[in-house]
């Protein structure tokens, strides 16, 4: 059993040990929480390579719990997603749950927001440690197969929300709830005029319009529609058995959030095309020659993976941790790449051609001179310590990527 001093102490314990994968769920983001302790805390721990997953809430959520809270954090926190792509990721869940797992060792559940020190409250909360396998493994479970809402409406409610809550504290009885309540969900800020759209301004269908009509990321819905379609969730061990009995195609199986995580299927060619792999840990496996044609991996580990002379045709690789990956001959035609952890990976005669890599971190990859980039977007991406000459970046989109390149190594 903890108390709230004790549980902020388990979290930064679990950041100085974790190996592989770190999962903290908690809707409240405000920087009396999040502090730059914790920042560093959070960077030396992604500087082991070791993988960071939060779940937060949103605004709204925040009024049916407590006043006067802010996510005035949210905005240091994306700032290690894009300088971490991979690593650190962020997912919107609209939740009022707190939970952490780390690795497999120990998980920790509680009342009461863990980021928070202990002198933050004087309220009774209390957690619950276990290093019970089945409740771990449930909470990761819970955390990979968890419906990430459409960043693209409330990232924007968040914009013009925080922006409202940093001007003005809510204190009880200077703003009458049902106001607070109107200004958190309707007030919207247009991007193009910088003008707020408030309360008896706009025609209040026409505000309808704005906050829930918003243009949604095609590939997000295209994922949403294809997760939504897919067969119940395989285990691994149902997989291996099957593939034991002589099972090759597996076309459009549903593997999300299994563990696979050093198995060897060497020389098997498996059929995976369409499959789901969100969450699952395909850290180590040997994968080579395997048809992905059309899948699905997001936020998935496969650090260290083997990918030699894979069809990885159509995939979608979203906010994956690869690296030191083998990537070695690869089919990379229209595959889809974002916010995706490819340091240090083994990138040989891979054809990224026209590929969208927006976001990847490229940090250390080994490219031969068959590696090409042509017309590639690398927007934003890290291309430090990358050596040019070894590989063929011609016609590519290297706007606000990160270079630091090892022209001479």
């Amino acid at each position: 059993m903890f108390d709230r001093t004790d549980s902020h102490n388990l979290l930064i314990e679990a950041l100085e040990t974790v190996k592989k994968r770190l999962i903290i769920v908690c809707p409240w983001l405000n920087c009396n929480s999040i502090d730059e302790h914790l920042l560093q805390k959070f960077k030396d721990c992604l500087n082991r390579n070791c993988q960071i997953d939060i779940g937060w809430g949103y605004l709204g959520d925040r009024l049916n719990i407590g006043k006067g809270w802010k996510y005035n954090a949210l905005g240091d926190l994306q700032e290690l997603e894009e300088s971490y792509p991979g690593l650190f990721l962020l997912k919107l869940l609209g939740t009022h749950e707190n939970y952490l797992v780390c690795d497999e060792k120990f998980a920790f559940v509680g009342s009461h927001n863990f980021l928070a020190s202990g002198n933050q409250s004087l309220e009774r909360e209390v957690g619950v440690l276990t290093s019970y396998s089945e409740i771990i493994q449930g909470l990761i479970n819970r955390f990979d197969n968890a419906e990430v809402l459409e960043e693209a409406e409330i990232n924007r409610r968040f914009a013009a929300s925080v922006k409202s809550l940093d001007e003005v504290e809510y204190l009880p009885g200077v703003i009458d709830e049902s106001e607070m309540e109107f200004r958190d969900f309707s007030m919207v800020v247009d991007e193009e005029e910088g003008v707020e759209y408030l309360p008896g301004v706009v025609d209040e269908n026409e505000m309808e319009f704005r906050d829930f009509s918003m243009m949604v990321d095609e590939d997000e819905e295209e994922e949403k529609e294809e997760e939504e379609s897919l067969e119940p969730v395989v285990s691994a061990e149902e997989f291996l058995r099957r593939y034991s009995e002589g099972e090759r195609d597996f076309t459009g199986i549903n593997l999300s959030g299994v563990d696979l995580s050093g198995k060897s299927f060497n020389n098997s060619k498996l059929n995976l095309s369409n499959a789901n792999f969100n969450g699952v840990n395909l850290s180590g496996a040997d994968l080579r020659d395997f048809n992905f044609t059309g899948a699905t991996l997001k936020s998935a580990n496969l650090s260290e993976i083997k990918l030699y002379s894979a069809n990885l045709s159509h995939t979608k690789f979203i906010n994956t941790n690869l690296n030191k990956a083998q990537i070695n001959s690869v089919k990379l035609e229209k595959a889809k790449f974002r916010n995706v952890n490819l340091s240090e990976a083994n990138l040989e005669s891979a054809n990224f051609t026209e590929v969208n890599l927006r976001g990847v971190n490229l940090s250390n990859s080994q490219l031969s001179n068959n590696v090409n980039f042509s017309n590639a977007n690398l927007t934003k991406a890290n291309l430090s310590r990358l050596n040019l000459r070894n590989a063929n970046f011609t016609n590519a989109d290297l706007s606000q990527a990160k270079r630091s390149f090892a022209e001479h190594s």
